[in-house]
């Protein structure tokens, strides 16, 4: 595991990252103030970006939640039922800037969509899709060589190929992700996010009543 990020590793140990997750910012050169957002409530990648949002321009306090304010006025009302329509819009041109994460981002730009993908200047977070073995399994011994088969090097050099980000240091990103330096270290803690969650969709909803 020395080869795995440590950003990606539970401190307690009881979960390891497979892949990393990066909010990214897509849009089309017709840029005109459109913006395409996903319900966080609905949404586990809109969800996640209210989060990082949140968390890089001040943190859960009065200066995050009045950035969230502003960004949720600019919204103009429209938040998108689903994920997969924020790049769908995008892409069709009917937005021009779209919060969405980077595996699907790249999916609609390596298709030849007319859209593009921007890391945010604040940087974003790397957020882990984990992998963890169930207290008490009775395959332990085989479940734990699936861990450490799916942390392998063999299987980690082939995310880049399914639009994925590796957790291992020792594996070149493919030309199109930035690398892992410079996505920024905006906090993610998963543990505070799951505590905090419905308090963080509560007050999204009192912004977006308001408008």
């Amino acid at each position: 595991m020395d080869k795995v990020l440590a950003v990606t590793r539970d401190p307690c140990n009881r979960w390891h990252g497979t892949t990393i997750e990066a909010m990214v910012i897509i849009y089309n050169p017709e840029f005109k103030g459109q913006i395409a957002h996903a319900d966080p409530a609905r949404s586990g990648s809109a969800f996640m970006a209210l989060v990082i949002q949140l968390m890089s321009m001040g943190g859960d306090n009065e200066t995050g939640w009045n950035y969230m304010s502003n960004f949720v006025e600019n919204l103009e009302g429209k938040v998108l039922f689903s994920s997969s329509a924020v790049f769908e819009q995008v892409a069709d041109g009917s937005c021009k800037v779209g919060i969405t994460y980077e595996e699907a981002a790249f999916k609609y730009e390596k298709s030849g969509e007319n859209l593009e993908v921007v890391y945010p200047t604040e940087g974003t977070s790397k957020v882990p899709g984990p992998i963890a073995i169930i207290k008490g399994a009775k395959n332990l011994e085989p479940a734990k060589k699936f861990v450490d088969f799916i942390l392998s090097k063999e299987v980690q050099a082939m995310m880049g190929g399914i639009y994925r980000r590796t957790v291992r240091t020792d594996i070149v990103l493919p030309s199109h992700m930035v690398p892992n330096e410079r996505l920024g270290d905006i906090p993610y803690d998963p543990v505070w996010v799951g505590q905090n969650k419905q308090r963080l969709l509560d007050r999204w909803e009192q912004l977006v009543a308001g408008q």
